[in-house]
């Protein structure tokens, strides 16, 4: 696999993790398993380190000459300015062809990521010298849009992970200085980086996808009140999001995509934290037409994924009586708004209950999908609520000596049988996925 060395290795875990689930399902022999485990133990893991260095190189050049003509920027002749700027970008985008045709596509990614950086670095300055008008998500956008146009250009992922940073600073700048929530300009330009990393097989790229995606959401939360939206609101569209996320990441990931258990990962780890939250504060529930169809197309889409799935066999029977459970959850402010309950208190009473039945159902999932993420996540979800719930209910009954002592003894004492208990499940699932 072309990839950096930390992406190789956890690549060589997560194939031979593959390797022994298919070997035992029957689509792989075991004479075919081990030549393919032979192959990658003579890819040369150590040949990416010179990749990392250039590029970390290439970082320190384009801060070092940005500092450079800053330093000395009010002493130099306008032309000379230009001269400078233009030809160091010409000299970067030079290196990097030379080097492509030299077939070294290590240092010419390196060369293109000064290219990027020299780019920005222009434009303000340029701005600066023609005194025009101060407007940071213009120039941001510029200089997102122009890495990004490079990177589909030249394939390259350095510039790709570049731009998926640029492009989120951008879309935050947007959100705080300019107050535009939710930023949907945004949304294009994030659809085409992530549709270059699918297109480049590169897994760091899906990770980026991910969590710019999950942080412009987060982003875009508060400004959905400027559509009528409550809490309730929110919540259930993130919930049904999170939930969208996680389905269709179990049908990739059974359809033998790379992308499907990352996407599966990010998805159950924010269902799971979002439970985890409604128990924090008090759920006021208000019908909004806009928030109701819109949660109605994602549970849509879920259920039709859930089928889609079916002859896959994404989730087991329980699995998908769990799934349509939290469905329900996500949908449920809804009904309640339309019976007239106005509000539901959650914290450590229906909420901790909740969230345990959830907690064993993750372990009782991944028991079943032999996936040793979903058990470790299910036995981490259950510890969690435990000391959640003790600090809440007991911690306000006795003094603090006693809080603690007795803190400390029920801790040791849950954890020698939580891990007990998981040694005995992860026993089902040797050979999964982690």
């Amino acid at each position: 696999m072309d990839g950096w060395p930390l992406w190789q290795r956890l690549y060589k875990k997560q194939v031979s993790r593959d390797l022994d689930v298919w070997t035992t399902k029957g689509w792989v022999t075991p004479q075919n398993a081990e030549a393919i485990r032979r192959s990658l133990e003579t890819q040369d893991g150590a040949s990416r380190l010179p990749l990392i260095l250039s590029l970390l190189g290439a970082a320190l050049l384009g801060l070092g000459a940005l500092s450079f003509v800053a330093a000395n920027w009010e002493e130099m002749p306008r032309l000379l300015r230009l001269g400078l700027l233009f030809g160091s970008l010409g000299a970067a985008y030079a290196a990097a062809i030379w080097l492509y045709a030299k077939q070294h596509r290590a240092f010419a990614e390196a060369a293109l990521l000064l290219a990027a950086l020299l780019f920005g670095a222009n434009i303000m300055l340029i701005a600066q010298m023609y005194h025009l008008p101060s407007d940071y998500t213009g120039g941001l956008l510029a200089w997102s849009a122009g890495t990004l146009a490079l990177a589909w250009a030249a394939k390259s992922r350095a510039v790709l992970g570049a731009s998926f940073v640029l492009l989120f600073i951008w879309t935050a700048i947007a959100t705080f200085d300019a107050e535009i929530s939710p930023h949907w300009t945004y949304a294009p330009f994030w659809i085409a980086a992530t549709l270059l990393g699918l297109r480049l097989q590169w897994t760091p790229a899906y990770h980026l996808t991910l969590l710019s995606f999950a942080g412009w959401m987060l982003l875009a939360a508060d400004g959905l009140h400027n559509y009528g939206w409550e809490a309730s609101n929110i919540a259930s569209f993130f919930l049904a999001m999170s939930l969208l996320v996680w389905i269709k990441g179990r049908v990739l990931a059974e359809e033998g995509q790379r992308i499907g258990r990352v996407t599966e990962c990010y998805g159950v780890i924010a269902v799971s934290f979002l439970l985890f939250v409604l128990q924090f504060d008090t759920m006021n529930f208000d019908w909004n037409t806009g928030s109701a169809i819109t949660l109605a197309i994602l549970l849509g889409a879920s259920i039709a994924l859930l089928v889609y799935g079916l002859p896959l066999r994404a989730f087991p029977p329980a699995g998908l009586i769990g799934i349509g459970a939290l469905m329900l959850i996500a949908a449920l402010p809804y009904p309640l708004a339309l019976a007239g309950v106005d509000e539901v208190q959650l914290a450590a009473g229906v909420g901790g209950v909740l969230f345990f039945a959830y907690a064993i159902w993750l372990i009782f999932l991944g028991t079943g999908l032999a996936s040793r993420f979903l058990v470790n996540l299910g036995f981490t979800a259950f510890a969690v609520e435990a000391v959640y719930l003790y600090i809440e209910t007991v911690g306000t009954l006795l003094d603090t000596a006693l809080f603690f002592a007795l803190g400390g003894v029920l801790l040791i004492a849950g954890s020698f049988a939580l891990n007990r208990w998981r040694r005995r499940v992860l026993t089902a699932t040797k050979g999964a996925d982690a």
